[in-house]
């Protein structure tokens, strides 16, 4: 579904008009941990999951959903690299983690405790090793 957008902030403000991708996620998350199950054991479990889960954005996109789970991957990344999860949760599925830049106000709340995230493109692909170490890390 695509939405056209008008006077957002964008990484290059010379483009007054941007076509955004708009992703809409509803919660619908469930507990993924076994009984007796040790957090560390679910991780590496979880693991190959969650590495087909890391949506790479191509074109700026507006994701809506209820989750305020994001983490800054620009150690990793580079700069103003994030993840927009939409799950309050990494062990909580199902879930998207998606990939892209931010601007300094990429994030806004909604009423009924939902957000909006406008992230654009990374402009590149990123490696099994790098997902591991974002996954970790979060």
């Amino acid at each position: 579904m695509k939405e056209k957008l008008k006077n957002l902030p964008s990484i290059d403000s010379r483009i007054p008009d941007t076509d955004f991708d708009l992703r809409v996620f509803t919660q619908s998350q469930q507990i993924q941990q076994r009984p007796g199950e040790s957090f560390e054991t679910l991780h590496e479990r979880l693991r190959p999951y969650i590495r087909n889960r890391f949506a790479v954005i191509e074109k700026p996109t507006m994701i809506k959903t209820f989750s305020w789970y994001t983490f800054d991957a620009s150690s990793i990344l580079g700069e103003n690299a994030v993840v927009v999860s939409t799950s309050t949760c990494k062990h909580e599925t199902p879930l998207w983690l998606f990939v892209g830049i931010r601007n300094p106000n990429f994030q806004k709340e909604l009423p009924n405790h939902n957000f909006e995230y406008i992230i654009y493109p990374l402009n590149r692909k990123i490696s099994d090793e790098e997902k591991d170490h974002i996954y970790d890390a979060m």
